[in-house]
């Protein structure tokens, strides 16, 4: 699917707090903590570390219907890996985003204002 197709009402922001489990670089990530924003309810998801790894899958929707907006997205979703949830179908990275268009800070902060 087409990302412009998706409403800003389709986005959900994401963001983790994670560490490499033992503490050694290389190793997968041990997830300390998430917060996700439904843009389209207004609700808000704010998880700790043992409840997070106590839920089979994502508090929200991440099938074909919503678009997961995340700042260096490939960090979040190696946190999806460590709790063993399904990938997301839809991501939006703004880290890529802005990487390939070469614009500023400035500009994602916009793109996320209007998701």
């Amino acid at each position: 699917m087409i990302l412009q197709n998706f409403l800003p009402s389709d986005c959900i922001t994401l963001d983790f707090e994670f560490r490499p489990l033992g503490g050694q670089e290389g190793n997968p990530p041990e997830v300390i903590c998430m917060v996700a924003h439904e843009i389209g309810t207004g609700k808000y998801h704010r998880i700790f570390q043992e409840e997070l790894y106590q839920l089979r899958t994502p508090p929200f929707l991440v099938d074909k219907t919503v678009v997961i907006v995340a700042y260096f997205a490939s960090a979040e979703m190696s946190c999806f890996a460590a709790l063993g949830w399904p990938m997301p179908e839809n991501v939006l990275d703004l880290y890529t985003l802005n990487f390939e268009i070469g614009q500023t800070d400035f500009h994602i902060y916009q793109v996320v204002a209007h998701c």
